[in-house]
């Protein structure tokens, strides 16, 4: 028996010996102890900081993050102990144990092989697939700027579907474990968004799969598959219960729950998801999905060199420039030229070869499978275009569940390579099993037409383009206003080289593909008309795998390659290096922020400047989902600076760092707590924000004039008061207040309903939201120990459940382990 289960094994072991080595030679500078200089990761250093350093010290995660805009739920930077372990190490031990970011490249590569198992795939066909789709050009992108969690659920994201497949395939029991194993990794990920295309891809694979069901009449097969689906997933759920129970109720007072203020423009109120232009940012142009098949259609990337210097115009024009003028066109000097304005790391190349093995396929699998997939592909499409096809989208935004949660809608090109990489697996499955039984040849010419009608495409494309961004049409704007003749023509100059560099750009990348198209093209040609004889299935299938390895790491090591990688300590000590005002600010040992405008531009304070949390608690910082009341602070009040210092001041800005790096002291800033003399009321939440701009916050509170009603007994202002911080962790905030008579307290610190609780003596007492966004208390005569304490029931509450689901995956995988053996002993 063993040795049968060894040689069954064998060729399964082979596979991922080829996705280890592959990976490894990839990304060989992180077996040396080398790691890539991750944007994203860098900036999470400083964003978990503040948590990081409570946790060394205490051995507990807090909930809380005190580091950055003033305070914000922690548990969506660093979350402490989920119950959730049976997934996160099922994720684990699929990674090999690797190191970052090899694990990423085989975990995508184990889980896409696994899918092809289950569709009846061969190894060969599984080993092609799987490496394709790992190594699909988005993958090192996104691995390249640090966009970890998203690598992790792209490379899950075929195990969910296998599992579906298994049930499908009426194999429950496996189906159910499977399913649920890798939704629960998925979530683990916390990467929704790509666990919102993976529910688009079951979506539309599942009507299908139900048509079929209901045509045939098999009614009990269509019910089974729906108990054993939903109980799957609800158990992949339900062990990450915390994560999920968290993180929905954060949303909706996060700026994917909208705000509470009129959008500027419209004047109308958005308190269900992101704003239309947020969420339709990174969009693509109507052309730009063809990037899946011409790489740098659209000139590749935002930040790399996609042309030699020997072969630029554009470079050859600048250098050329006399003055100034060369170095302040710099900045336009940019490849890329497609619908995301914001700038892009690099296309979303799916291979040139599997992509022609995938029109191929879709003459060649069963209609039950290629409508839903080009029905999905069409959808995805139009997603894509965001704000350039605006109707469409915006009434997606308002209709399709949960969608106004998420932004870049380029970002799902991950569908559609994903989608590429299943047809070419479900058409070369069918081509090699039924080869003696089926003629080919006359998908194979449907086949070519759709692939020449592409590149007639893209052909037409290169012709017509102006080669034309949104930076260029700019400035040309710009020109037009320039009255020196001298100078208008040297930027004309630049232009004009610039559309000469892209345009020779998408000629060669196109010129590229079409070789490649050809190749696959003639290979298919002479296996399916049997041209040559010694070209078996084997010899197709190696000659394709290494072609597609050519084709895409060409092309990937431009975004990630040995030279993206850097010693450890030299990255760390570059950036997270406390400059002489850190320093300096470090002294003062009293509870401060610290606004940091080293940067030289305000928006980036707030949108990326969480390497400041490192070393100080800051009002600026980075994250993808804000407490929205932050963010409609940071766009009213703190995007106006220095015109805006109430705001800064009840912030408890003590220090702000100038461009120069120079720290200057703040010495309005209002401390950590304070009592106020009197309460202006706001009639909405307009008033609200509008009132802070000539605040004097040191006396005066802003409130809503709802809660009018909750401020009784407050009397002459007592100006010996005094209220002062004792002790201060992220949860748990300790004051002692002593007053005459009843008073309004206002703390620097971030009102959120969904957690904190306040006590005065061990009592609980209502927390107050003022000044927009802070918290207050009335503090009776007397004096007092006031005490604030971060304790989310929607953590707390839910411990129980997540370790009831645990234990009951622990349970089917051992029944499942069970039914395996004594199927092997029946064999025997």
């Amino acid at each position: 028996m063993v040795k049968n289960i060894l040689k069954s094994a064998l060729p399964h072991l082979i596979a991922v010996a080829i996705f280890a080595l592959v990976a490894i030679i990839y990304c060989r500078p992180a077996l040396e102890g080398k790691v890539l200089q991750q944007s994203d990761n860098i900036q999470w250093k400083g964003m978990s900081h503040s948590q990081q350093m409570e946790a060394e010290a205490t051995g507990k995660v807090p909930l809380w993050n005190n580091g950055m805009f003033g305070g914000m739920p922690g548990y969506l930077i660093m979350m402490p102990k989920l119950y959730n372990d049976v997934p996160y190490y099922f994720s684990q031990v699929l990674t090999l144990g690797l190191p970052k970011p090899i694990n990423f490249f085989v975990l995508a590569c184990i889980c896409f092989y696994i899918l092809s198992l289950v569709v009846g795939a061969n190894p060969y066909i599984g080993i092609l697939t799987a490496l394709t789709y790992a190594f699909s050009t988005y993958n090192p992108i996104i691995v390249s700027v640090g966009h970890d969690t998203k690598m992790m659920a792209i490379a899950l994201m075929p195990g969910v579907i296998a599992g579906v497949m298994l049930l499908f395939n009426k194999k429950y029991l496996a189906g159910v474990v499977v399913t649920s194993l890798f939704v629960g990794a998925l979530i683990t990920t916390k990467h929704y968004q790509i666990a919102f295309y993976t529910i688009l891809i079951i979506l539309f694979s599942s009507i299908a799969f139900a048509i079929k069901a209901i045509v045939q009449k098999d009614f009990k097969h269509l019910l089974l598959v729906a108990v054993f689906g939903i109980s799957a997933a609800l158990l992949g759920v339900g062990s990450n219960i915390i994560n999920l129970k968290t993180d929905a109720e954060y949303s909706a007072s996060s700026i994917r729950g909208g705000s509470q203020l009129p959008a500027k423009g419209t004047g109308v109120v958005n308190d269900k998801g992101l704003g239309k232009d947020y969420a339709l940012s990174y969009s693509y142009q109507i052309m730009e999905p063809f990037v899946l098949m011409v790489p740098k259609l659209y000139g590749g990337s935002s930040d790399h060199l996609e042309i030699s210097e020997e072969k630029s115009k554009a470079i050859e024009t600048l250098s050329s420039m006399q003055g100034g003028l060369g170095q302040q066109l710099q900045g336009y000097m940019q490849f890329y030229w497609g619908g995301i304005v914001e700038g892009t790391a690099g296309p979303a190349y799916a291979g040139i070869i599997i992509l022609v093995l995938a029109l191929f396929s879709l003459f060649v699998i069963k209609k039950e499978h290629s409508i839903w997939i080009i029905s999905l592909f069409a959808f995805t499409v139009l997603l894509s275009y965001g704000k350039y096809l605006s109707g469409f989208n915006f009434w997606m935004l308002d209709h399709l569940p949960v969608y106004n949660k998420f932004r870049a809608p380029s970002m799902i090109s991950v569908i559609q390579i994903f989608l590429i990489n299943f047809t070419a697996l479900l058409g070369l499955k069918e081509v090699f099993s039924n080869y003696a039984e089926r003629n080919y040849a006359p998908a194979f010419k449907k086949g070519l037409i759709a692939v020449g009608v592409l590149f007639l495409m893209v052909i037409v494309f290169y012709l017509k383009s102006d080669y034309q961004g949104e930076a260029d049409k700019n400035l040309v704007k710009q020109v037009e206003q320039i009255k020196e003749v001298q100078i208008q023509s040297a930027i004309y100059q630049f232009t004009s080289a610039l559309k000469e560099d892209r345009k020779t750009i998408l000629l060669d990348s196109m010129l590229r593909s079409l070789v490649f198209a050809s190749i696959t093209l003639l290979l298919i040609w002479l296996y399916v008309t049997k041209k040559v004889e010694f070209l078996k299935y084997k010899v197709v299938l190696i000659m394709l795998a290494f072609l597609s390895l050519v084709d895409l790491m060409s092309v990937n090591s431009t975004y990630l390659s040995s030279d993206s990688f850097n010693e450890k300590e030299d990255t760390n000590e570059t950036i997270l290096k406390a400059q002489a005002a850190d320093l300096e600010i470090q002294k003062d040992k009293t509870d401060y922020r610290v606004l940091d405008l080293k940067s030289g531009n305000i928006s980036s304070v707030f949108n990326g400047g969480a390497i400041t949390a490192y070393f100080h608690k800051t009002i600026g910082g980075y994250h993808p989902a804000k407490l929205s009341l932050t963010q409609d602070l940071i766009e009213n009040q703190l995007y106006n600076f220095p015109n805006c210092m109430p705001s800064v001041n009840m912030l408890n800005t003590k220090y702000i760092i100038d461009e120069q790096g120079r720290s200057t002291p703040n010495p309005d800033a209002l401390g950590s707590a304070w009592f106020v003399k009197g309460i202006q009321w706001a009639k909405d939440p307009t008033a609200e924000m509008n009132a802070l701009t000539n605040l004097n916050a040191k006396d005066t509170a802003v409130m809503n004039i709802v809660n009018q009603k909750s401020i009784t007994g407050l009397n002459q202002f007592d100006t010996t008061s005094s209220i002062k911080l004792i002790s201060k962790s992220n949860d748990v905030l300790q004051y002692q207040a002593n007053t005459k008579n009843t008073q309004l307290a206002v703390f620097s610190e971030i009102y959120y309903d969904k957690g904190w609780k306040a006590y005065i003596d061990n009592k609980e007492a209502p927390i107050l939201k003022s000044n927009y966004l802070l918290r207050s208390l009335l503090i009776p005569a007397g004096s007092h120990t006031v005490k604030f304490e971060f304790k989310p029931e929607s953590y707390y509450s839910n411990i129980i459940y997540a370790q009831i689901c645990e234990w009951l995956s622990i349970l089917l995988i051992l029944i499942l382990i069970g039914t395996w053996v004594r199927g092997l002993k029946t064999i025997k």
